[in-house]
Protein backbone atom coordinates (compact mmCIF):
# COMPACT_ATOMS: atom_id res chain seq x y z
CA UNK A 1 0.00 0.00 0.00
CA UNK A 2 1.72 3.36 -1.03
CA UNK A 3 1.77 6.39 1.31
CA UNK A 4 -0.50 8.13 -0.84
CA UNK A 5 -3.14 5.31 -0.22
CA UNK A 6 -2.93 5.32 3.36
CA UNK A 7 -2.99 8.63 4.08
CA UNK A 8 -6.64 8.61 1.88
CA UNK A 9 -7.44 5.36 4.02
CA UNK A 10 -7.07 7.65 7.46
CA UNK A 11 -8.90 10.87 5.59
CA UNK A 12 -11.81 8.22 4.75
CA UNK A 13 -12.03 6.89 8.24
CA UNK A 14 -11.82 10.35 10.25
CA UNK A 15 -14.80 11.70 7.77
CA UNK A 16 -17.02 8.48 8.64
CA UNK A 17 -16.27 9.31 12.24
CA UNK A 18 -17.58 13.05 11.83
CA UNK A 19 -20.58 11.78 10.20
CA UNK A 20 -21.38 9.51 13.28
CA UNK A 21 -20.86 12.12 15.11
CA UNK A 22 -23.30 14.23 13.31
CA UNK A 23 -25.96 11.32 13.77
CA UNK A 24 -26.60 11.25 17.32
CA UNK A 25 -30.16 11.62 18.81
CA UNK A 26 -29.99 15.74 19.19
CA UNK A 27 -33.03 17.88 20.35
CA UNK A 28 -35.01 20.10 17.35
CA UNK A 29 -37.51 21.14 19.82
CA UNK A 30 -36.75 24.66 19.21
CA UNK A 31 -35.72 26.96 15.92
CA UNK A 32 -32.23 27.85 17.00
CA UNK A 33 -32.05 23.44 17.33
CA UNK A 34 -33.37 23.11 14.23
CA UNK A 35 -31.44 25.25 12.60
CA UNK A 36 -28.54 23.72 14.30
CA UNK A 37 -29.79 19.96 12.73
CA UNK A 38 -29.94 21.97 9.31
CA UNK A 39 -26.21 22.48 9.74
CA UNK A 40 -25.21 19.25 10.79
CA UNK A 41 -27.22 17.94 7.71
CA UNK A 42 -25.43 20.09 5.41
CA UNK A 43 -22.06 18.97 6.57
CA UNK A 44 -22.45 15.26 6.76
CA UNK A 45 -23.58 15.90 3.01
CA UNK A 46 -20.47 17.70 2.36
CA UNK A 47 -18.45 14.86 4.39
CA UNK A 48 -19.85 12.58 2.33
CA UNK A 49 -19.19 13.46 -0.95
CA UNK A 50 -15.69 13.74 0.01
CA UNK A 51 -15.71 10.53 1.27
CA UNK A 52 -16.43 9.72 -2.40
CA UNK A 53 -13.73 11.92 -3.82
CA UNK A 54 -11.48 9.94 -1.79
CA UNK A 55 -12.16 6.85 -3.05
CA UNK A 56 -11.86 7.85 -6.15
CA UNK A 57 -8.71 8.59 -5.51
CA UNK A 58 -7.61 6.03 -3.63
CA UNK A 59 -8.81 4.03 -7.08
CA UNK A 60 -6.40 6.16 -9.26
CA UNK A 61 -3.75 5.95 -6.57
CA UNK A 62 -4.25 2.07 -7.27
CA UNK A 63 -4.06 2.18 -10.93
CA UNK A 64 -0.70 4.34 -10.51
CA UNK A 65 -3.08 6.68 -12.48
CA UNK A 66 -2.75 9.91 -10.32
CA UNK A 67 -2.27 13.43 -11.24
CA UNK A 68 -0.68 16.02 -10.05
CA UNK A 69 -3.78 18.03 -9.06
CA UNK A 70 -5.20 14.40 -7.92
CA UNK A 71 -2.11 14.32 -5.38
CA UNK A 72 -3.04 17.34 -3.84
CA UNK A 73 -6.56 17.16 -4.12
CA UNK A 74 -6.19 13.86 -1.47
CA UNK A 75 -4.79 16.74 1.10
CA UNK A 76 -8.25 17.95 2.72
CA UNK A 77 -7.36 21.64 2.61
CA UNK A 78 -6.22 21.68 -0.98
CA UNK A 79 -9.54 19.23 -1.91
CA UNK A 80 -11.69 22.19 0.09
CA UNK A 81 -9.96 24.68 -1.85
CA UNK A 82 -10.52 24.21 -4.90
CA UNK A 83 -14.22 23.06 -4.06
CA UNK A 84 -14.83 26.99 -3.08
CA UNK A 85 -13.09 27.68 -5.84
CA UNK A 86 -15.48 25.98 -8.00
CA UNK A 87 -18.29 27.50 -6.45
CA UNK A 88 -16.98 30.93 -6.88
CA UNK A 89 -16.12 30.50 -10.57
CA UNK A 90 -19.89 29.13 -10.51
CA UNK A 91 -21.31 32.64 -8.90
CA UNK A 92 -18.69 34.79 -11.53
CA UNK A 93 -20.17 32.98 -14.61
CA UNK A 94 -23.80 34.08 -13.46
CA UNK A 95 -22.93 37.21 -12.45
CA UNK A 96 -20.48 38.80 -15.67
CA UNK A 97 -20.08 41.61 -13.50
CA UNK A 98 -17.89 40.14 -11.35
CA UNK A 99 -14.64 38.35 -12.22
CA UNK A 100 -12.83 35.03 -11.24
CA UNK A 101 -9.13 35.82 -10.53
CA UNK A 102 -6.70 34.11 -8.62
CA UNK A 103 -6.18 34.88 -4.87
CA UNK A 104 -4.15 38.18 -3.44
CA UNK A 105 -0.48 37.45 -2.37
CA UNK A 106 -1.72 37.56 1.52
CA UNK A 107 -4.16 34.70 1.06
CA UNK A 108 -3.32 31.42 2.78
CA UNK A 109 -4.27 29.63 -0.10
CA UNK A 110 -1.84 30.89 -3.30
CA UNK A 111 1.25 28.24 -0.87
CA UNK A 112 -1.08 25.42 -1.41
CA UNK A 113 -1.62 26.28 -5.18
CA UNK A 114 1.96 27.24 -6.19
CA UNK A 115 2.54 23.76 -4.78
CA UNK A 116 0.51 22.44 -6.77
CA UNK A 117 1.74 24.14 -9.44
CA UNK A 118 -1.16 26.65 -9.89
CA UNK A 119 0.40 30.35 -10.45
CA UNK A 120 -2.25 32.15 -12.33
CA UNK A 121 -5.67 32.94 -12.88
CA UNK A 122 -5.53 31.16 -16.29
CA UNK A 123 -4.11 28.20 -14.33
CA UNK A 124 -6.24 28.46 -11.97
CA UNK A 125 -9.48 27.96 -13.78
CA UNK A 126 -7.56 25.15 -15.72
CA UNK A 127 -7.27 23.12 -12.49
CA UNK A 128 -10.78 24.01 -11.55
CA UNK A 129 -11.75 22.28 -14.94
CA UNK A 130 -10.41 19.35 -14.22
CA UNK A 131 -11.54 19.31 -10.58
CA UNK A 132 -15.21 19.53 -11.82
CA UNK A 133 -14.37 16.72 -14.34
CA UNK A 134 -12.86 14.92 -11.16
CA UNK A 135 -15.87 15.60 -9.07
CA UNK A 136 -18.55 14.45 -12.12
CA UNK A 137 -16.52 11.06 -12.37
CA UNK A 138 -16.71 10.59 -8.55
CA UNK A 139 -19.24 12.00 -6.74
CA UNK A 140 -22.99 10.86 -7.66
CA UNK A 141 -25.21 13.24 -8.13
CA UNK A 142 -28.13 14.41 -4.88
CA UNK A 143 -31.16 13.13 -5.18
CA UNK A 144 -33.01 16.36 -5.98
CA UNK A 145 -36.44 14.43 -4.82
CA UNK A 146 -34.67 13.86 -1.47
CA UNK A 147 -32.98 17.56 -1.22
CA UNK A 148 -36.48 18.67 -2.07
CA UNK A 149 -38.57 16.55 0.57
CA UNK A 150 -35.60 17.58 3.07
CA UNK A 151 -36.18 21.13 3.12
CA UNK A 152 -39.82 21.00 2.78
CA UNK A 153 -39.61 19.08 6.21
CA UNK A 154 -37.18 21.02 7.78
CA UNK A 155 -39.73 24.31 7.04
CA UNK A 156 -42.85 22.57 8.14
CA UNK A 157 -40.97 21.27 11.53
CA UNK A 158 -39.85 24.84 11.87
CA UNK A 159 -43.39 25.59 11.68
CA UNK A 160 -45.10 24.07 14.39
CA UNK A 161 -47.66 25.69 16.02
CA UNK A 162 -51.17 25.76 17.69
CA UNK A 163 -53.14 22.45 15.99
CA UNK A 164 -49.93 22.14 13.33
CA UNK A 165 -47.91 19.41 15.84
CA UNK A 166 -46.09 16.14 14.08
CA UNK A 167 -46.31 13.37 15.70
CA UNK A 168 -42.66 12.50 17.37
CA UNK A 169 -41.46 9.09 15.74
CA UNK A 170 -41.42 7.47 19.01
CA UNK A 171 -45.36 7.97 19.56
CA UNK A 172 -45.69 7.20 15.98
CA UNK A 173 -44.21 3.62 16.79
CA UNK A 174 -46.17 3.56 20.18
CA UNK A 175 -49.68 3.76 17.76
CA UNK A 176 -48.50 1.95 15.14
CA UNK A 177 -47.91 -1.14 17.48
CA UNK A 178 -51.38 -0.36 19.41
CA UNK A 179 -53.20 -1.06 15.99
CA UNK A 180 -52.22 -4.43 15.46
CA UNK A 181 -51.84 -4.08 12.03
CA UNK A 182 -49.61 -6.52 9.84
CA UNK A 183 -48.85 -6.97 6.37
CA UNK A 184 -52.31 -7.59 5.04
CA UNK A 185 -53.64 -4.41 6.64
CA UNK A 186 -55.37 -1.59 4.80
CA UNK A 187 -54.31 2.08 6.66
CA UNK A 188 -55.58 5.46 6.55
CA UNK A 189 -53.75 8.33 7.76
CA UNK A 190 -56.30 11.01 8.03
CA UNK A 191 -54.66 14.57 8.75
CA UNK A 192 -51.45 12.87 7.68
CA UNK A 193 -49.20 16.04 8.00
CA UNK A 194 -45.40 14.92 6.74
CA UNK A 195 -46.72 11.73 7.39
CA UNK A 196 -45.48 10.34 10.56
CA UNK A 197 -47.28 7.69 11.06
CA UNK A 198 -47.40 6.91 7.79
CA UNK A 199 -44.24 6.23 7.60
CA UNK A 200 -44.11 4.01 10.76
CA UNK A 201 -47.15 1.40 9.35
CA UNK A 202 -45.80 1.24 6.22
CA UNK A 203 -42.74 -0.62 7.98
CA UNK A 204 -45.15 -3.22 8.08
CA UNK A 205 -47.60 -2.96 5.39
CA UNK A 206 -47.65 -0.98 1.78
CA UNK A 207 -51.22 -0.58 2.00
CA UNK A 208 -51.39 3.00 3.62
CA UNK A 209 -53.20 6.04 2.35
CA UNK A 210 -53.27 9.57 3.43
CA UNK A 211 -55.90 12.25 3.66
CA UNK A 212 -53.86 15.88 4.12
CA UNK A 213 -55.38 19.13 3.52
CA UNK A 214 -52.18 21.86 3.69
CA UNK A 215 -50.57 21.92 -0.24
CA UNK A 216 -46.57 21.77 1.04
CA UNK A 217 -47.53 18.48 3.51
CA UNK A 218 -49.30 16.70 0.37
CA UNK A 219 -46.14 17.81 -1.49
CA UNK A 220 -43.85 16.04 1.29
CA UNK A 221 -46.62 13.31 1.40
CA UNK A 222 -46.16 12.09 -1.99
CA UNK A 223 -41.94 12.43 -2.01
CA UNK A 224 -42.24 9.82 0.65
CA UNK A 225 -44.42 8.07 -2.08
CA UNK A 226 -47.31 7.39 0.43
CA UNK A 227 -50.79 7.50 -1.38
CA UNK A 228 -52.95 10.62 -0.78
CA UNK A 229 -56.60 10.11 -1.77
CA UNK A 230 -57.98 13.49 -0.07
CA UNK A 231 -57.59 16.93 0.81
CA UNK A 232 -60.09 17.07 3.95
CA UNK A 233 -61.39 14.45 5.88
CA UNK A 234 -64.30 16.06 6.91
CA UNK A 235 -65.33 16.43 3.30
CA UNK A 236 -64.72 12.93 2.66
CA UNK A 237 -67.24 10.66 1.75
CA UNK A 238 -66.49 7.92 4.04
CA UNK A 239 -65.85 4.01 3.50
CA UNK A 240 -65.54 2.03 5.89
CA UNK A 241 -62.52 -0.38 4.54
CA UNK A 242 -60.03 -0.11 6.24
CA UNK A 243 -58.40 -2.23 9.08
CA UNK A 244 -56.89 0.46 11.00
CA UNK A 245 -57.22 3.98 11.21
CA UNK A 246 -54.09 5.81 12.42
CA UNK A 247 -54.30 9.92 13.16
CA UNK A 248 -53.03 12.50 15.53
CA UNK A 249 -56.20 15.10 14.71
CA UNK A 250 -55.99 18.66 15.37
CA UNK A 251 -56.89 19.15 19.50
CA UNK A 252 -59.40 22.22 18.64
CA UNK A 253 -61.35 19.84 16.92
CA UNK A 254 -60.44 16.10 17.85
CA UNK A 255 -64.01 14.79 18.45
CA UNK A 256 -65.64 15.48 15.13
CA UNK A 257 -62.58 14.82 13.27
CA UNK A 258 -62.40 11.41 15.10
CA UNK A 259 -65.94 10.83 15.02
CA UNK A 260 -65.77 11.56 11.40
CA UNK A 261 -62.33 9.00 11.16
CA UNK A 262 -64.10 5.93 12.81
CA UNK A 263 -66.65 5.93 9.75
CA UNK A 264 -63.75 4.81 7.19
CA UNK A 265 -62.86 1.86 10.22
CA UNK A 266 -64.40 -1.56 8.49
CA UNK A 267 -66.24 -3.76 10.96
CA UNK A 268 -63.79 -5.52 13.07
CA UNK A 269 -61.01 -2.49 12.32
CA UNK A 270 -59.57 -0.67 15.00
CA UNK A 271 -58.97 3.65 15.54
CA UNK A 272 -55.80 4.83 17.31
CA UNK A 273 -55.53 8.66 18.35
CA UNK A 274 -53.45 10.52 20.27
CA UNK A 275 -55.52 13.03 21.98
CA UNK A 276 -55.59 16.08 24.34
CA UNK A 277 -56.73 14.63 28.02
CA UNK A 278 -59.69 16.96 27.24
CA UNK A 279 -61.25 13.87 26.23
CA UNK A 280 -61.41 12.35 29.63
CA UNK A 281 -62.84 15.56 31.61
CA UNK A 282 -63.66 18.48 30.11
CA UNK A 283 -67.43 19.92 30.68
CA UNK A 284 -68.48 21.27 27.49
CA UNK A 285 -71.61 20.05 25.83
CA UNK A 286 -68.93 19.06 22.60
CA UNK A 287 -66.72 17.11 24.77
CA UNK A 288 -69.48 15.14 26.80
CA UNK A 289 -71.71 14.57 23.49
CA UNK A 290 -68.27 12.60 22.42
CA UNK A 291 -67.67 10.78 25.59
CA UNK A 292 -71.57 9.33 25.13
CA UNK A 293 -70.32 8.79 22.25
CA UNK A 294 -67.36 7.18 22.97
CA UNK A 295 -69.69 4.68 25.85
CA UNK A 296 -71.33 2.95 22.71
CA UNK A 297 -68.17 1.57 21.59
CA UNK A 298 -65.47 -0.44 22.58
CA UNK A 299 -62.51 1.71 23.80
CA UNK A 300 -59.27 2.13 25.78
CA UNK A 301 -57.71 5.63 26.90
CA UNK A 302 -53.93 5.25 27.84
CA UNK A 303 -51.09 8.02 28.29
CA UNK A 304 -48.97 8.36 25.97
CA UNK A 305 -45.20 7.43 26.65
CA UNK A 306 -43.81 10.15 24.43
CA UNK A 307 -44.39 14.07 23.89
CA UNK A 308 -44.75 16.45 21.05
CA UNK A 309 -41.79 18.02 19.89
CA UNK A 310 -42.30 21.52 20.22
CA UNK A 311 -44.56 21.64 23.15
CA UNK A 312 -43.86 18.60 25.56
CA UNK A 313 -47.63 18.79 26.15
CA UNK A 314 -49.29 15.69 27.46
CA UNK A 315 -51.16 13.41 25.55
CA UNK A 316 -53.63 10.14 25.83
CA UNK A 317 -54.38 7.61 22.97
CA UNK A 318 -57.59 6.47 22.33
CA UNK A 319 -58.12 2.72 21.16
CA UNK A 320 -61.66 2.54 19.44
CA UNK A 321 -62.72 -1.24 18.18
CA UNK A 322 -65.91 -1.13 15.52
CA UNK A 323 -68.33 -4.21 15.96
CA UNK A 324 -67.69 -7.09 13.54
Amino acid sequence: MTNVTQKIEKQIASLQSKIEALSGDYLTNTRKRQQEQRERDKKKDDYRMHIQMLEYLKRQAEADELTPLMQNLAVSAFYEDMRCFSASKKYCESNSYIEFKYPRPDDVRVKRLQKAGIYTTEDLIEAVAQYDSHVQSAVTPPDKDAIRLRDLIFKARLNQEGDIQFTPEALAKEIVALSGIDSDSRVLEPEAGIGNIADEAKEITEHVDCIERMYDFREILKLKKHNVISHDLLETESEPVYDAVLMNPPFSKECEHIQKAFEFVRPGGSLVAVCSPAIQWKETRKYTQFRDWLAEHTHSIAEANAEFEMTGVHTVILVMDKAA
